[in-house]
């Protein structure tokens, strides 16, 4: 049986874990993920999404473009809800889609 140290993946278990992967908090470095250097913060963010985001597809049609979060501590995502180019999301972020009304 071959070992895979853990510094090789992250688990993906929800897609909120697989846009933490996909975005800029992670470089590869030596063939292991590693947070970026970029990140002044200890711990990666919190993702809440909602059902909207559960499935791949779903998750994927709701992003034009993974948004930047470097400087991001906590987002929750309720609805509705589409990420557009060119996104950075700061500190704690609340997205909450007050469509269909």
């Amino acid at each position: 049986m071959t070992r895979v140290p853990r510094s090789r993946f992250l688990p993906v278990k929800l897609t909120s874990d697989l846009l933490l992967l996909m975005s800029n908090l992670y470089e590869i470095q030596d063939g292991s993920l590693t947070v970026s250097s970029k990140r002044n913060f200890p711990t990666q963010p919190l993702v809440k999404m909602s059902q909207e985001f559960k499935a791949i597809r779903d998750f994927q049609e709701r992003f034009n473009a993974i948004p930047d979060l470097l400087e991001l501590d906590h987002l929750t995502v309720a609805g509705d809800v589409r990420f557009g180019r060119d996104i950075v999301l700061k500190s704690s972020a609340k997205i909450i889609s007050a469509w269909p009304l």
